[in-house]
């Protein structure tokens, strides 16, 4: 009898320490499935506050938006206005917008019909003004463009 109560005391803690682990396995196993979607969602850039569409003068307004996936005080955003073509903002002398601690960005810019946000390496020397967007690779880590509001 005594050995059988023995026998019984095991298999209540062996299924004890059985079930702990298993939790723990499903718990890790959960964080690094996280860390691991955090990581392949690489760089973005998004842009949360747009500016309204462009109107003769040389009116200024504020764009806005936020990073992720980069550590924020290594890298920086550069806006991009687009009339006629695409010209660097807010000026051709302060291309770089800096990005604060918790991924937001943002600066007054001058109008245009669409707008564009390119999360950059600090090396990045974007032109004044292009036809085209760069793409995404080597300096440039993600872009994002919106329509100019109405």
């Amino acid at each position: 009898m005594r050995y059988s109560r023995c026998i019984k005391s095991l298999m209540v803690r062996a299924i004890f320490i059985a079930s702990i682990a298993t939790l723990v396995q499903v718990v890790m196993g959960q964080t690094n499935d996280k860390a691991q979607a955090n990581k392949a969602e690489g760089p973005s850039v998004q842009i949360t506050t747009v500016p309204p569409r462009y109107e003769p003068g040389d009116r200024m307004e504020p764009i806005a938006g936020a990073v992720s996936g980069v550590k924020f005080e290594e890298h920086k955003v550069v806006i991009f206005s687009r009339t006629d073509q695409w010209y660097v903002q807010p000026f051709i002398a302060s291309p770089h917008t800096e990005i604060d601690s918790q991924g937001k960005w943002e600066t007054d810019i001058h109008l245009g019909n669409e707008y564009a946000a390119l999360l950059v390496k600090p090396s990045y020397k974007p032109p004044d003004k292009t036809w085209n967007l760069p793409k995404v690779g080597g300096d440039v880590l993600a872009i994002a463009t919106a329509r100019a509001k109405k």
